[in-house]
C-alpha cells in the first residue's frame, strides 16, 4: 500500500491546476527596452502618392483645356480638298481660337461640323462670310453669322452649293498647318 500511496503522490501534481507564470520585473523591463529599440518596418511606397496623383490630374486638365480651346490635331480626308490635301488623309493642326475671336477670313481652310452628318466634320475653304457675295451666284449674299464653304475640288465636293450657308458657330477651327505626311508639311 505504501507503494500505491507513493505513486498517487507522484501524479498528484498533474491533477492540480497550474498557476500562470508571472514574468519577473527584470524580464518585463528587458522586453520593454527591446520593443522600444525596434523600428517598425518602412511602409511600402505607393506607386502614385497623393502629390503625384494631383500633378497627373492637373496635367490632364491642362491637356483637356489645350485641346478644347486652343489647338487640336485633326485628320482631313476625302477628295473634296484636292489638290490642297490628299484624298487618303492628311493630319493637320487646327487653331480653335480663331472662330471664337472672329478671326476666320475669306480664303481660310476651316474644319466644321457637317451640316448633313452632325457627328462628322468637313474640311472646306471659306469662300464668303456674312454680308459677302457668293462666288458662284453673284446676286446672292451670305446671311450675317454664316459662311459660304467650298471644297477646292469643285467637281467632287459636297459643300455650300449643296447645303447652303453654314452658321459660323459650326466652325470648329482654322487649319494652321499640315503636319503629316512629313514630306508635305505646309503652313496655311
Amino acid at each position: 500500500m505504501s507503494m500505491l500511496l507513493a505513486s498517487a503522490r507522484a501524479f498528484a501534481h498533474l491533477a492540480r491546476p497550474r498557476r500562470p507564470r508571472v514574468p519577473s520585473r527584470r524580464a518585463l523591463q528587458k522586453e520593454a527596452q527591446q520593443a522600444s529599440s525596434r523600428t517598425p518596418p518602412p511602409p511600402e511606397e505607393d506607386l502614385l502618392d497623393v502629390a503625384s496623383l494631383w500633378n497627373l490630374v492637373k496635367f490632364g486638365a491642362f491637356l483637356h483645356c489645350l485641346h478644347e480651346y486652343v489647338v487640336e490635331v485633326s485628320m482631313c480626308c476625302g477628295p473634296s480638298m484636292l489638290p490642297t490635301f490628299n484624298a487618303t488623309g492628311d493630319i493637320v493642326l487646327m487653331d480653335r481660337l480663331s472662330p471664337r475671336l472672329g478671326r476666320v477670313g475669306v480664303g481660310d481652310v476651316v474644319i466644321c461640323k457637317s451640316p448633313t452628318h452632325p457627328h462628322q466634320t468637313v474640311c472646306k475653304r471659306v469662300a464668303a462670310l456674312g454680308g459677302g457675295r457668293v462666288p458662284s451666284f453673284p446676286s446672292a449674299t451670305v446671311p450675317e453669322g454664316h459662311a459660304w464653304l467650298l471644297g477646292d475640288n469643285a467637281e467632287n465636293s459636297t459643300d455650300s452649293r449643296v447645303y447652303g450657308p453654314v452658321p459660323t458657330a459650326m466652325i470648329k477651327g482654322r487649319v494652321v498647318c499640315r503636319i503629316f505626311p512629313f514630306d508635305q508639311m505646309a503652313v496655311y
